[in-house]
């Protein structure tokens, strides 16, 4: 909105990915943890067909103003299309940029999983169809219990698995700082996700 870009950080492959998986993190700008998770998942290793994107900040204009929704007042997280409600959505399902160049990635990219990095709530849930062992490789990981089936109205995590068919899970954060221990717990979370795959 502001002219700040969104970032995404790409691990191409040559030829064709047997595995995509996006990780999304600042969707709310007040939310300071998610960022830097997002990018420590640039440095875990995994087997060289699997592409990766990582996009630390959705809301660029959010962080710089320490605000959880974007220069418009919407609330990102809302945006979506799947069970946008006028009250709290903004003025339309995907009305902001931020929300259609991320569901665009998505979209482009059909990933095998789709992953959304919040905070301070304390679990890990995989989304709608998304398998069960999804959740539960990251909580082991990272040390965070599971909390099954949740939704969102006009969620990116809710949309990415009701309306887009694609697997998609909920991380939230414990707490409102990224010691370098959190840091690294979801890193050891990302990795379980990523050996499930093989």
């Amino acid at each position: 909105m502001l002219g700040r870009d969104i970032v995404a950080l790409h691990r191409p492959v040559e030829g064709t990915a047997r595995v995509r998986v996006v990780v999304i993190g600042g969707i709310h700008g007040n939310e300071p943890v998610s960022p830097p998770i997002v990018r420590a998942l640039v440095d875990v290793p995994m087997p060289t067909d699997i592409e990766v994107w990582l996009v630390p900040e959705m809301n660029p204009d959010g962080v710089e103003a320490g605000t959880r929704a974007n220069a418009n007042g919407v609330d990102l997280n809302r945006n979506f299309g799947w069970g946008w409600a006028a009250y709290d959505g903004g003025p339309a399902p995907f009305s902001e940029p931020e929300s259609t160049a991320v569901a665009d990635l998505i979209i482009r990219s059909e990933p095998h999983v789709a992953v959304w990095v919040h905070q301070p709530l304390d679990y890990i849930s995989s989304i709608g169809s998304t398998p069960d062992s999804f959740e539960e490789a990251w909580a082991a990981g990272a040390g965070l219990p599971v909390r099954r089936d949740v939704t969102q109205h006009g969620g990116g995590e809710s949309w990415t698995n009701f309306t887009g068919g694609y697997n998609s899970m909920l991380i939230e954060a414990n707490g409102w700082d990224a010691t370098p221990e959190m840091v690294a717990a979801h890193r050891n979370g990302f990795a379980a996700l990523i050996a499930l795959f093989g």
